[in-house]
């Protein structure tokens, strides 16, 4: 059966009236103060096939659902072009938003009954392996902010001449945004830099994890004795977390926080997108002017405390920057320039040959399967992105995004056992993707 067709004027009024009723229910707070999404549900929804580069009719349906605002809590950041969207509605509403779904034929199934019930099994499970490490910095477990700046600075005090650690910045809490940087030619500063970060949207807890996980083994090869070119002719900086406040916040208050923490004028909600915030095509495609939506851009470019002394630290050493990574989960998808709108960059070749290097050699490893694109085809588009200002401000010429582990089965909730599977295939990646940018570097 086709899609049923409704006029405009009584698809308007079906979500304006869902999303009124929507606004008065969000989730409870438990006796600790955390936030509870006890009884909601997780639909997984088919956004059809697009054909050419043309929307399918589902997911324009879904795309006016997301521009209503208050409909549903999308799992991602908005529908996505193709596979499905994982969208999170209250219990009050379930039965009146899958009749909608039904209308318009499009296809879901429930992921999840009672999502509180994931976010327990999966802290629970985390916490057991914790508990057991004692505050002991590994990755069989997604380790607090404080166990993970304590290995940063261990890692500096038992190995002076390979790690040091400087603090660029502070956030809107006046946590230290911090950077570790490692060099098996000691420090110099002569060397061309790579620079990795995790972690700029706080629940992607595989992303900060995955990160430190290449630290460590950047710093393990170093202090061995690694003859490789990726060890010993670039310095490597890295930045564990580029949303210290968010991700603290996920642990101790909300699973599935993913902004700053930073307080907004004449508004009762917290935090900006930290990723629709960089001083690049800010305001545009793929970002809200709603302080209480998940891609609220901020009051200004650049506003978050996180993003300014980023920028401003980037930009110092933009001239020895030759590949930049940042971090973030789900999907597995291996993103190039352009993010904010479907722009080809003139040199596309040059950075989809890198990009495909890095998916193969991941794949390699455990079979894990990463798709090579750009935002606006795969996913969407979303202006006001760190890669995107990367490339357009600093001038760094290879700038990627990670979308980490997985698919879609677990997304934010991926289990503690897959944060060392995940970290062995990406650092295979990340070494063929930097020895192709060392290779175009030797040969222009």
């Amino acid at each position: 059966m086709g899609v049923v067709p409704m006029p405009s004027s009584q698809f308007a009024l079906t979500v304006n009236t869902l999303s009124c009723l929507m606004s008065m229910t969000s989730p409870k707070f438990d006796n600790n103060g955390r936030t509870n999404y006890d009884g909601f549900q997780v639909l997984s929804i088919s956004n059809g096939s697009p054909q050419s580069d043309v929307l399918s009719i589902q997911t324009n349906v879904l795309q006016q659902l997301y521009s209503s605002n208050k409909l549903f809590n999308f799992m991602g950041e908005g529908p996505n072009r193709i596979g499905a969207t994982d969208v999170m509605i209250c219990p009050e509403q379930a039965d009146n938003v899958k009749s909608l779904l039904s209308t318009y034929d499009i296809p879901f199934t429930v992921k999840s009954a009672n999502f509180q019930q994931n976010i327990d099994s999966h802290e629970e499970e985390n916490n057991r392996i914790l508990a057991q490490s004692e505050g002991t910095m590994n990755w069989m477990a997604y380790q607090k902010l404080a166990t993970i700046q304590n290995w940063m600075d261990s890692m500096a005090t038992k190995y002076p001449k390979i790690v040091t650690i400087q603090t660029y910045g502070s956030t809107s809490e006046k946590r230290p945004m911090r950077v570790m940087k490692i060099s098996a030619t000691g420090n110099n500063g002569s060397m061309p830099i790579i620079w990795l970060d995790g972690g700029i949207h706080a629940r992607e807890w595989i992303s900060t994890a995955t990160v430190t996980y290449i630290a460590n083994e950047i710093i393990t090869r170093a202090v061995a004795g690694d003859k490789n070119d990726i060890v010993n002719k670039v310095d490597w900086y890295v930045v564990p977390n580029l949303n210290p406040d968010g991700y603290e916040y996920s642990f101790t208050s909300d699973r599935l926080w993913r902004k700053t923490r930073s307080k907004i004028a004449n508004s009762t909600c917290y935090g900006v997108d930290p990723n629709r915030n960089w001083d690049f095509q800010w305001g545009s495609k793929g970002t809200s002017d709603n302080p209480c939506e998940l891609t609220y851009r901020g009051p200004r470019p650049a506003s978050e405390p996180e993003v300014s002394s980023s920028q401003k630290y980037i930009l110092s050493i933009k001239n020895r920057i030759r590949l930049l990574i940042s971090f973030h989960s789900d999907s597995q998808l291996l993103l190039l320039p352009w993010s904010y709108d479907d722009v080809t960059i003139p040199d596309k070749n040059d950075l989809e040959k890198v990009a495909r290097q890095g998916a193969q050699a991941l794949e390699a490893v455990n079979g894990t399967k990463y798709i090579v694109g750009t935002p606006p085809k795969i996913i969407y588009p979303c202006a006001g992105t760190s890669t995107d200002w990367a490339r357009a401000v600093a001038n760094v010429k290879f700038t990627f995004t990670y979308e980490l582990r997985d698919t879609g089965k677990d997304k934010f909730l991926l289990p503690p056992n897959q944060i060392i599977p995940s970290g062995k295939e990406t650092w295979a990646g990340v070494v063929a993707m930097v020895q192709g940018v060392m290779d175009f570097y030797k040969n222009n």
